[in-house]
């Protein structure tokens, strides 16, 4: 395949048909997981197999986010909204699904076993597709691939901020996913149960801009200070705009048809 035979794929462009496509294509993926040799491969990166791993890996962005120096407005203004939003939230979240948990005799602490695992391409959606000039799609970017928890890649794909899917696509992929993963009794519960968590950790995601390493790694130290903080207020205004969300339909899940 030649370069020159994809194009981008547009937001506008997504169609039922496009979300199908993926939904298949997870569902190849999750019965590759059944073959013998699927079980010599990584975890997917940053897979959390528990609730409580998802929990403390959200504590550990947090941690970094709230030991910032407070020595500009734009970092006032970040610790401000961790601390009188972020923060109280997430201890509300934490009390909120233990109960859901206990109720569908999940657990909190132990991670889902292997059965209950797919391989998943971790970092996915229509920003890692290419469609090519006869309309089909070309999927690419399997950096962070290995093992997770299905719960978590259905969350990041509802969730991804690279793109804004309509609402009613969005049903469709968790009603196509779901009936994909049939025998997974208890998956549309756990979703129901991490998607807010997830949504926290895209929150602290969209903050890496006040990360000086982050900045470092992705190629922005010498970047300059006014756009520095120009992104920064993007990217704190997106974070806030997440939680908004998030807190408005977290004990309704919003994608059921």
């Amino acid at each position: 395949m030649n370069i020159s035979q994809v194009s981008l794929l547009g937001i506008s462009q997504v169609t039922s048909q496009d979300i199908t496509t993926w939904v298949d294509f997870l569902l190849q993926l999750k019965n590759l997981s059944k073959h013998p040799a699927s079980h010599d491969l990584n975890l997917a990166s940053e897979a959390q197999l528990s609730i409580q791993g998802i929990i403390d890996n959200i504590k550990n962005r947090l941690n970094k986010l709230l030991e910032i120096p407070k020595d500009t407005i734009e970092n006032k203004l970040l610790n401000q909204f961790l601390q009188d939003d972020l923060v109280p939230f997430l201890s509300e979240l934490i009390v909120w699904c233990q109960p859901c948990l206990k109720e569908k005799l999940m657990d909190f602490s132990n991670e889902i076993v292997l059965e209950q695992r797919t391989l998943s391409p971790s970092d996915y959606g229509f920003h890692n597709a290419l469609r090519q000039d006869n309309g089909e799609l070309v999927f690419l970017d399997f950096e962070y691939f290995g093992w997770d928890d299905p719960a978590k890649m259905i969350s990041d794909f509802l969730l991804h901020p690279a793109r804004m899917i309509d609402f009613s696509l969005k049903q469709q992929f968790f009603s196509e996913i779901l009936a994909g993963f049939s025998e997974n009794k208890t998956l549309s519960t756990r979703v129901k149960i991490v998607y807010p968590l997830f949504g926290i950790k895209w929150c602290l995601i969209l903050l890496n801009e006040f990360i000086p390493e982050q900045l470092l790694r992705r190629g922005f130290a010498d970047i300059n200070p006014i756009d520095k903080r120009e992104r920064q207020a993007q990217q704190l205004a997106k974070a806030k705009q997440m939680l908004t969300q998030i807190k408005g339909d977290y004990e309704q899940f919003p994608y059921y048809y």
